[in-house]
């Protein structure tokens, strides 16, 4: 996983097996840094949890399950403050990659403590 070099074909120009070759690559990235970061998570390690999400996140910032999990480790130590900072740069790495809006789920996640926090 720390070996990875990072997205395929970034700078390159994509033919269609090419993009579902990338497609495939981005998906199971995400899905083993999720499944490393919650078995690090269920053993104490929120720390290197949190390490293996920004891996992740260095890769595909706007990976939106990993960026829920990232907040969810956030909100389980109580720091509001940080899991709200994570939400807002979930929701410039969307805006970065051209996409609407963040997803529902996500922002309902921090809502009570965007309102406190703007207060």
């Amino acid at each position: 996983f720390l070996a990875f070099p990072g997205p395929l074909f970034l700078h390159e120009r994509a033919s269609f097996w090419s993009f579902a070759a990338a497609e495939k690559v981005r998906r199971d990235l995400i899905d083993f840094g999720l499944r490393i970061g919650q078995r690090l998570e269920a053993t104490g390690n929120a720390h290197e949890a949190r390490s293996i999400y920004l891996r992740t996140l260095d890769h595909y910032p706007d990976a939106g399950p990993v960026c829920k999990a990232l907040i969810k480790e956030r909100l389980s130590r109580r720091d509001f403050e940080a899991a709200v900072d994570d939400y807002a740069r979930y929701e410039r790495a969307l805006r970065a990659a051209g996409e609407a809006a963040p997803a529902v789920e996500i922002r309902a996640l921090v809502e009570p403590y965007l309102v406190r926090l703007t207060r």
